[in-house]
Order: C-alpha cells, then structure tokens, then sequence
C-alpha cells in the first residue's frame, strides 16, 4: 500500500503555530487522520480480507494481509448476481444474494457494496463512486436471501461490483469479497422526460420577482432541454415537513422520473444526528451536522425521522468490533450512492426575507446571461494547495486537453501543513490573479473555517475584488459552505462577479493522497469530476458521478449548468491542423459557417501556460468551405502549441483546442521566452543535463545561482528589471547567453 499523506483542511487557528489543541480537539483531529486515510484513497484498498474501521464519522474499509479467511465466504456458499435495475436500467442495478445451507446467516453482521468504474487508463480514478452498508436486517431469513439496490450510475457505462460480508468469523470488523461482478448499465432512453423538483422556502411564495425569474429559468432550460419538467414546492422549516419532504421525493422518483433537486433557501436542510453507543447500548456521544445530501438517496434512507424527539437520527457503535445480539444501525447505516442530482442557492441568514430574495433572483439572472453568452470564461484553471507543490495539478489538467493553461497562486513562506495565519504575498496574487485573469475553474486546498479562509482571506476580501471571472471555485476546505453562519465564504463567492457555481462543504473534511502529490489531481483524472464536466456533463451531476455525495457537500448554484455553454460562435471551426515544413510550422484550418467574424488570431505558447499572439489573418465571412493558412517561420525546440483565437466584429471570441508540434533539438542551447518577467526556461539537446545556471548582473556579480535545478524552468521572482547573462553549465560544456526581464 502506497503510504498517504494526511491533509487535514480545518481551520487550527488564525496563529497556528502556536495552536495546542485540547484533548478533545486531539481526539478529534486523530480521528479524523482516520478518515482521511479510509476514505480517500479507496483505489490503494486490495480486493481479499478486509477490515471495517471506524474513522471517527463515517466507516471504511482498509485491507488486511491474507489468510485463509479470505476463503470462508465461499465455504459457506454465499452466491451473488446483478441485473440491471427495471425502473432505471440505465442508472441503478438490482443485487441479489442467495445463502445455501451452510451459510450461518444468523452470524452475518452486515455487509459492503462497492461499485467503481471499469477503466484500465492509467489516470484512472479507481475510487468507488457508490458505496452502501447494509445490515443483516436486510436479509429475507426465511427464504435465506438479500436483495438490494444500488443506483446513481452513468447510463452505457462498465463497472466493477465488489461486496463484502462481516461475522462469519465471529468478529463484526472483519470481512472478505462475498461476490466480485463485472455490470454494464443500459444505454440512455432515447426520449424519456425527467423532473426537476425546485424547493423554495415556504416565505418567498407568492413574491413576484422570484417566480419571473423561474419563468425565466424554467423557459432556458426547455431550450436545450425540451423534456424537463419543473415542479416548485414550498418548504416550512420544521422537522416534520421536511420528513413529508423526504417522503414527496421518493414518490416522485419513482413515479415521475425525479433526476434533480434545486434547493432555494434553507429551509429544507437537516440537522442529522449520529448517536454513538457504548458497550451498554447508551449515546457515549453524539455529533450532529447541516446536509442537504439525506434528500439525494430516494432508494434507501440513513437518517430516520424520530417523531418523539423530532430529529433525524441513526445510531452506530464506539466499538465496531463488538458482537451484538442485535443490530441498533438502521438497515442501510451508511451509503454514498446519490440518486438524484442537487444544488442550492443559499441566502445569508441574516439578510431578511426581500434581501434573500434578491440574492436568489440575481444569481438567476446572472445564469440567464451566461446562458445567452453574454459573458464566457478563458478556458484555463488557477490551483493553490496549501501542503504541496500544485505542479501536478497543473500538468493534468494542460495534459487533459480540456484546458489551454493552468497555473498556481505564489506563496511568500515554505508551505507548512498546520499554519493557516498571514501570507501577504499569496494574498496579494490571489487578489491579482482573479481581479484582473479569467478562469473556467479554481480549485483550492486550505484550512478554513465558515468566515476565514488561510493566509488572510476574510469576506470583506471577497467582497471587496474588483471583479471575478471564474467560472467554478471548488473549496477543498473545511466549512467554509457552513451556510448557517453569516457572511460564509461559499455564499459569498456565489454572488460575486460571473462566478456560476462553487462546490464547498458545510463541516470539516480533508484530503489524502500519495505522499508528494496534491490530493485535487483526482478531479482532473478520468472518472473525475472535472473531466466529466469538460465532457459537457451538469455540474451537480457531475460530481455525483465522481464519488457520490459526502454529507455535508454543497453544489451552490443551478445543479444544470454545464462548465461551457454551447451556443452559436462566430465562427464554426471544421478541421484545424498543424504540420512541419522543414523548419517551419504550417498551420491549416477551415470553416463551415462565419457569422459576423472579423478575424482569427493564432497564438503560440511553448507550455500551455503563457501564449502570445504570432498573427492574424482576417475571416473570408463566407458561408462554405473557407480555408486558411498560417506559417510560423521560428518555432522553438521542443514543443510548440497553437491555438486561434476567432474574434467576431463586436469583439467577442472563443478560442479553438490547441494543436501540438515537436522539432528536434540542436546542439544549440536556447533560452526563452526573452523578453520576460516571471522566469524562463531553457531548450537543451535531450542527451545533456544542466549541472547549474547562473544569473549575473550588469557588474558580473551572481544575483542567483542554481545547482542541478530540478526543472528546464527559472523563476525570476523577486530578481529586478535589466539586462542579465545567464551562464548554463551542463555535463558536456557551458553555455552563455543573455535574458531581458521586464518590469
């Protein structure tokens, strides 16, 4: 097993070095080391012998060395087959267990489906994306069988079944694969209208302004969506109402094809309550926590509603390896399977009902005008992670093709896993970089907390940007969705600027990953949430598909909209090539249709991250088979990318995919690019290696000096304006030459 590194992403306080947690926080924080590990990285768990570990919210497996347990299942003749589900064949499956005479089905304690994607790429996500756990109150003793449904799942899709069955062996915690399947889901309905349930808080019925901003919504959807249909229903606060709510989704489920949920106020979200129990069945403890998610699992409920207390509750145990005579869990204790697809629109609590309501109508509005292309977003990422170096980040997402360029926000301190206090100089890029840059996605990884995000970013910093361009910003930190606290983060990210979505948790949560390596690079892997989203999926879909719905996730924002809105361009791009002609590129490309074009840019980059203009060639405005040509007479070693930017005569553009050419090095050793400001980076022939660089001014004095550097790119931060030698020592000789760096 690959040793994970643990990412806690909690808020330890604003001088965190000098934070000492109380023995409750420390319980808190190894427990949730635990989680960590369990969860998050399910693609280093091994098929065989398992252990069920309780990581202090939620149970997980981990593997456990083979023994000859991992053969009981067989001996006591356990069977498994799936078939494909009749309400939904082409997103959830039907599991059936049948128990032969030798299975002691009185021992079973419960069980563990696993469903994962069948992929063999290897960026591919291997993480569960549906997971359940199920007690032995589901079996049907008499006829010594189980039958259960897992759904959620991509219509056409390949996956692997995995199940697991716990106390055969005497002991509640370990287990081993009951059945191991291979399942292809249905191909999509060819025409099959589906339903989006739009729940309001019960306050805004009757408010004009709303309800034409849902006509609005509604009529937008239905032009690209002709088989959505819209129900609005009303919520009241209480716990009962939200029960009859629970039970109103269901039905609608299963009988009118219910795939969405939009949540506009809070009045339908749950206060959940788990209850741990000791060895005398009394709540040792218990913790509670805000989800909209309890609504996203119509099959089978976690939560069950407690008339006498009035409160949603389910029970589990302190020790999970204690033998019960019986079970206190509800049948289903644990699942990740999402059903339906959710997103909310979520006022500040403390805004009175006309404020709410005008928080909610200008994000419709501002969903209209992205529909109608009245804005659009660069087709690049911005990442920050507070633990480790984003580079890999960065490298999926340009190598993905989904995205033109990526970069990551700089820190003025060595990254340091518990501090979350002052960064001036991160701070300082955070405001440039989405003030004055366009993205269609930042994703980050901080400590965090409902009001403060790390390195000093409070609301009013928010509030406060000049502009925002971002199309999705996905918060990879601890509760800064905590939509019960006035002024959260996610909220106010929500109402600012252009940004369309933002993907946040409401309590604390962390990330795992190989030791080095960013726990986000996941999402930009096959099966993650980004790449489904650059495939055109809707974005509450989107992550669903991912890795199911964690309970205290939240998808603010319209649960439809798409990551790029496909609408009529200037110019309809039909082939776009690129060729080498001795030393040269030759770039081709044809239309199909020109509406209003002015013009094609053609744009050059040596990384993916920084481009620059190389020529422009004015649109034909032709309707037909329109070809163009363009030759670019220097390109460097190495790789050269190109992409057009197609601009039409009111002046606004989109760009087209990039096209990749390799020339062979030389002998010659380049630097580039030159003039510059953040760095440069140096062209080599691929048998030498550089043993140092050497950066001197004007009056031959070293201002900086690199040995064996790990990368062909030098940042330049902090080195002022002029004209420098750069001195390359490489394995086999030296190279000096001369570099510009700008203001």
């Amino acid at each position: 097993m690959v040793q994970p590194l643990i990412t806690p992403v909690g808020y330890l306080g604003r001088i965190s070095l000098n934070f000492k947690p109380n023995p409750v926080m420390k319980k808190y924080f190894h427990l949730l080391a635990l989680l960590l590990i369990v969860l998050a990285t399910p693609h280093l768990r091994a098929q065989g012998p398992q252990r069920v570990v309780w990581n202090g919210r939620e149970l997980a497996l981990e593997a456990m060395p083979t023994t000859d347990a991992s053969l009981r299942t067989a001996a006591h003749d356990i069977h498994g087959s799936i078939t494909q589900n009749s309400l939904r064949p082409e997103s959830a499956i039907d599991i059936h267990f049948d128990f032969g005479p030798a299975t002691p089905v009185d021992s079973i304690a419960y069980f563990v489906f696993v469903i994962k994607p069948a992929c063999a790429s290897p960026f591919c996500n291997e993480e569960s994306v549906a997971s359940s756990y199920v007690t032995a109150k589901m079996i049907n003793k008499s006829a010594r069988t189980l039958d259960f449904t897992m759904g959620g799942l991509i219509p056409g899709k390949n996956y692997s079944f995995v199940s697991y069955v716990f106390g055969l062996d005497g002991e509640w915690c370990n287990g081993s694969d009951a059945a191991m399947m291979s399942f292809t889901t249905a191909p999509p309905p060819a025409s099959k209208s589906e339903k989006m349930l739009i729940i309001i808080n019960k306050e805004y019925e009757g408010n004009a302004r709303l309800n034409a901003a849902l006509d609005q919504y509604e009529a937008d959807i239905q032009s690209t969506m002709p088989l959505m249909i819209f129900e609005r229903y009303y919520q009241q606060t209480s716990n009962i109402k939200k029960a009859q709510l629970y039970l109103d989704i269901q039905n609608r489920f299963e009988h009118d094809n219910l795939s969405t949920l939009f949540f506009l106020g809070s009045n339908a979200s749950i206060t959940a309550y788990t209850e741990m129990l000791d060895a005398n069945e009394q709540a040792a403890w218990v913790y509670t926590g805000e989800t909209f998610s309890y609504y996203a699992h119509p099959l089978y409920s976690t939560y069950q509603y407690d008339a006498r207390t009035d409160a949603f509750k389910k029970s589990t145990y302190q020790d999970i390896c204690m033998v019960r005579s019986a079970d206190a869990r509800p049948a289903v204790f644990q699942q990740n399977n999402a059903a339906l697809s959710m997103g909310m629109v979520l006022p500040d609590v403390l805004h009175d009902t006309d404020q709410q309501i005008d928080y909610i109508v200008d994000y419709l509005e501002k969903a209209h005008a992205f529909r109608q292309k009245q804005f659009n977003f660069e087709p690049r990422m911005l990442a920050t992670d507070g633990f480790v170096s984003e580079q890999g980040i960065i490298d999926l997402a340009i190598g993905s093709g989904n995205w033109i360029s990526g970069e990551a926000l700089q820190y003025g301190r060595e990254k340091d896993p518990v501090y979350s206090g002052d960064d001036i100089v991160w701070k300082n890029d955070f405001t440039a970089k989405l003030s004055n840059n366009s993205y269609e996605i930042f994703t980050l990884t901080l400590h965090g907390a409902p009001q403060y995000h790390s390195f000093g970013i409070y609301g009013q910093d928010i509030t406060n940007l000049p502009s925002l361009n971002t199309r999705l910003i996905d918060l990879y930190s601890c509760s800064v969705g905590g939509y019960t606290a006035p002024g959260f983060l996610g909220g106010l990210y929500l109402g600012k600027g252009n940004v369309m979505n933002v993907h946040a948790f409401s309590q604390n949560i962390g990330l795992v990953s190989e030791t080095g390596k960013s726990g986000l690079e996941r999402l930009y892997k096959s099966e993650g949430a980004y790449t489904f989203l650059a495939k055109d999926y809707p974005i509450g879909s989107a992550y669903r598909y991912f890795n199911g719905y964690n309970e205290a996730e939240l998808i603010l924002g319209d649960p439809l909209l798409t990551l790029r809105i496909a609408a009529p361009y200037p110019v309809t791009l039909a082939t776009f090539e690129a060729h080498k002609s001795e030393t040269r590129a030759l770039l081709t490309w044809t239309t199909t249709e020109e509406i209003n074009a002015e013009r094609f840019e053609i744009e050059h980059s040596t990384n993916g991250k920084a481009w620059r203009q190389i020529g422009e060639t004015v649109a034909q405005g032709l309707t037909g088979g329109n070809r163009y040509e363009f030759s670019h007479t220097d390109p460097h070693p190495g790789t050269n990318l190109y992409r057009l930017k197609m601009v039409d005569t009111d002046g606004t553009y989109t760009h087209s995919k990039a096209v990749c050419l390799t020339f062979e090095w030389t002998n010659q050793v380049s630097i580039f690019p030159n003039p510059t400001s953040a760095s440069f980076s140096m062209a080599i022939p691929a048998a030498q290696k550089i043993q140092s660089v050497r950066l001197k001014n004007a009056a031959g004095k070293t201002v900086r000096s690199y040995e064996k550097p790990s990368s062909h790119q030098i940042g330049l931060r902090g080195v002022p304006a002029g004209v420098y030698v750069v001195e390359i020592d490489t394995d086999t000789g030296g190279y000096t030459g001369k570099i510009v760096v700008a203001e």
